[in-house]
């Protein structure tokens, strides 16, 4: 399965990074990415964003998946 990191970030309405659990492949990406966004907010706003509810984004990623199944 090939996941577009675009489609998703558009779908998400965020950065999104590929990471290899197996390879590492995308691990300072990541990490460079948490690290320059992590001082943009302050403990209230990332414990907002921690806590916001994802059910609509996981219907619109479901959606737009299986359409590419089809």
């Amino acid at each position: 399965m090939e996941i577009s990191e675009s489609k998703l970030s558009s779908i998400l309405n965020c950065k999104v990074v590929s990471v290899n659990g197996i390879t590492g492949k995308g691990i300072d990406n990541l990490l460079t990415l948490l690290k320059e966004n992590i001082s943009e907010f302050n403990s209230e706003e990332a414990n907002n964003l921690i806590h916001k509810p994802l059910a609509k984004h996981k219907d619109s990623l479901l959606e737009s998946y299986s359409e590419i199944e089809k």
